[in-house]
């Protein structure tokens, strides 16, 4: 995805932010997200901090929940899809799950807030991405 089209997603999505603060996300419509913060952690314990981009993770997210589908796109451009596996709401919540490769993945949307977090299971490694959701 160019500059250009990443700032115009960015921009969208903190215009987004705001509405919902005010709504909760309606999750039988897609969802657009936008990873702002990873921590990757090794094996061996050792950590490091950054940008999404730092770490070849995906910056944009499109969360179709109905579709069971999320389809992201990293910063040089490259998509991916990934099939939700399991969905379970509870208390203002959206926990989703599931495999991309030989990568597991879970995630939790805060539907009020439109706050999110992500953990993903690589070989040798752990991710924690936090970022913010709007619906679409």
């Amino acid at each position: 995805m160019k500059c250009k089209q990443l700032v115009v997603a960015g921009s969208l999505l903190l215009a987004a932010q705001g509405a919902a603060a005010e709504a909760a996300l309606d999750t039988s419509k897609p969802l657009i997200c936008g990873a702002t913060q990873v921590v990757e952690c090794g094996a061996m314990g050792e950590c490091a901090r950054g940008a999404p981009e730092a770490f070849n993770l995906s910056v944009l997210l499109r969360i179709d929940i109905a579709g069971k589908v999320v389809e992201s796109a990293r910063a040089g451009g490259e998509k991916r899809k990934s099939t939700i596996a399991s969905v379970t709401d509870a208390d203002g919540v959206t926990v989703l799950q599931g495999v991309d490769g030989v990568h597991a993945w879970s995630g939790r949307i805060d539907r009020c807030t439109g706050g999110m977090t992500v953990v993903l299971a690589a070989d040798g490694l752990g991710y924690l991405v936090f970022g913010t959701c709007a619906s679409l």
